[in-house]
């Protein structure tokens, strides 16, 4: 599970690094602050705590990333 999770976050600063060369920072910031950076979280705490856990927290999700925006 250790090294999926390290997989998984290395791949996604990758590809928006290479999103920011190509496009532009702006593209890269929308990418990093969007709720598809929660999508392999909610995943990896489906594998980790079960359904029921991943489907609160994915309901609960929105809410604090507008709160921080």
């Amino acid at each position: 599970m250790l090294l999926a999770k390290l997989l998984l976050v290395s791949s996604r600063i990758a590809a928006e690094t290479l999103a920011g060369r190509c496009f532009g920072p702006a593209v890269a910031a929308w990418l990093t602050s969007t709720l598809i950076v929660v999508g392999p979280i909610v995943v990896v705490l489906a594998l980790e705590q079960g359904a029921s856990f991943a489907v609160h927290s994915a309901e609960l999700t929105p809410a604090g990333v507008f709160s921080l925006s």
